[in-house]
């Protein structure tokens, strides 16, 4: 990898994960951490496949329309 190559992917890298703490810290601000941990265990784990199969389902529909 060429040197500013290198320079702009580890610029780029730190400026994802600013905008990604930025965003977390904004979305949640006002919530309880353990609030969520004990939704995300009383998850019912057909839904969370189902919701995978539709993702992959509109990736790959999107990918062949392009």
């Amino acid at each position: 990898m060429k040197k500013n190559n290198k320079k702009k992917t580890i610029k780029n890298l730190i400026f994802f994960i600013l905008i990604l703490g930025i965003t977390l810290g904004i979305i949640l601000k006002e919530q309880n951490v353990t609030d969520i941990i004990e939704i995300i265990k009383n998850v019912k784990v057909e839904y969370v496949i189902i919701g995978i199969i539709c993702m992959t389902i509109y990736l790959l529909l999107e990918a062949v329309n392009l």
